[in-house]
């Protein structure tokens, strides 16, 4: 699903960045960087989904 970002993050950390792959360093780093993107996707994908959820039900006083 999120094969996507894995590749833009490698780029980003081994190309860009210039880290060796498979060095602690390098790895933690891609890491960092692909599950902090994923977790705010999701969390963005839910804070949408459950607002629009909500515009569906009346307002109470």
């Amino acid at each position: 699903m999120f094969d996507w970002l894995v590749n833009l993050t490698s780029i980003f950390v081994f190309d860009i960045l210039g880290l060796v792959k498979g060095t602690h360093l390098g790895e933690a780093l891609h890491f960092f960087i692909y599950d902090t993107i994923k977790i705010f996707i999701l969390l963005i994908s839910i804070i949408y989904f459950i607002t629009f959820i909500q515009s569906y039900f009346p307002l109470e006083k």
